[in-house]
């Protein structure tokens, strides 16, 4: 697992949670092994995110074939502001 702050440690630890708890598993290679991990596992986790650092800045996905595209790598110009922010949009923005 790779973490780069507490918040992320946070997020990380919420899929461990939810493996514990049987909601899902995944073997060595990442592949799900039972249960389902959908979209709502992942909003959980980035809301515990946002809970424990306050606030939440991340790179949205960009088409890194398209030349003009590659100016931008590692810009984090999108933030979330609102708990209420982190749902299905926001997992489609960052791809």
């Amino acid at each position: 697992m790779f973490s780069d702050s507490y918040g992320n440690d946070i997020h990380e630890g919420r899929h461990g949670g939810q493996i514990a708890r049987g909601e899902y598993d995944i073997d060595q290679d990442d592949h799900l092994i039972f249960g389902s991990f959908g979209a709502s596992k992942e909003i959980d986790a980035y809301r515990a995110q946002f809970a424990a650092d306050g606030k939440l800045s991340f790179e949205p996905w960009r088409d890194y074939t398209e030349f003009e595209n590659l100016q931008e790598i590692g810009q984090k110009d999108l933030k979330v502001v609102n708990f209420k922010d982190i749902n299905k949009s926001f997992l489609k923005r960052r791809r």
